[in-house]
């Protein structure tokens, strides 16, 4: 995760703009989840980790593309809601997770999906995306390319 963050935004940002990598990067992150949500085989999973870390680079670029969206004086207002907003999601991912993979996993049950919490953070990696083009469509004033 350390070389995505570190070497491969800066590359993919200089290439193609903020905005397509983080577009990039959540629609890894919905393949992927995907992918691991149907998976049977957990090597199959780990190798396909790597190539899935890719999605990593949606959370600095769209830093990046907040920053650029927010007058100077406003930066640490901006900086303090994005890390209430993901101290809110990991109290609250945890037994959403740990929920989703119990109901459908339930011992006697007519189904078995491990796979679950995948495709419940493949939705919401979905719902980021379609948020993120759908602010990028309409635009902002200080961020138009």
């Amino acid at each position: 995760l350390v070389a995505v963050q570190a070497g491969l935004v800066r590359l993919l940002v200089a290439r193609i703009g903020p905005r397509a990598t983080a577009i990039a990067g959540l629609s890894v992150g919905v393949a992927g989840f995907v992918v691991l949500s149907g998976l049977q085989s957990g090597m199959v999973a780990l190798i396909l980790i790597p190539i899935f870390a890719i999605r990593e680079v949606a959370g600095t670029a769209l830093n990046g593309v907040m920053s650029g969206m927010t007058n100077p004086d406003e930066q640490g207002g901006l900086q303090g809601v994005l890390m209430a907003t993901t101290g809110i999601a990991s109290v609250i991912s945890i037994p959403l997770m740990t929920q989703t993979f119990a109901l459908a996993n339930q011992a006697g049950g007519t189904m078995a999906w491990p796979g679950a919490p995948f495709a419940v953070s493949a939705l919401f990696c979905s719902a980021a995306l379609l948020g993120l083009v759908g602010v990028m469509r309409r635009g902002h004033p200080k961020h138009r390319q």
